[in-house]
């Protein structure tokens, strides 16, 4: 995941996390800390809600987790 996102409000981006091995059947679970600015699908599509800011958390079945904090301009 990137570290930093700055995106305008209305717009979208998919994210996207990479899981090692490559043959890995890990379940991934897409988090945002406060829905209310970004909002996060089941397949790690943002939507840039109002501005502010919020963290996207990655976690797979494993356990691993990564971060990307999203700034909506």
């Amino acid at each position: 995941l990137n570290q930093n996102l700055k995106i305008k409000k209305g717009d979208t981006l998919q994210l996207t996390a990479t899981v090692l091995p490559a043959d890995s059947t890990d379940k991934l679970t897409w988090k945002s800390s406060n829905t209310k600015k970004v909002t996060v699908s089941e397949t790690g599509k943002i939507k840039a809600v109002a501005t502010g800011s919020a963290t996207i958390t990655v976690t797979s079945e494993s356990g691993k987790k990564a971060t990307c904090k999203v700034t909506v301009k």
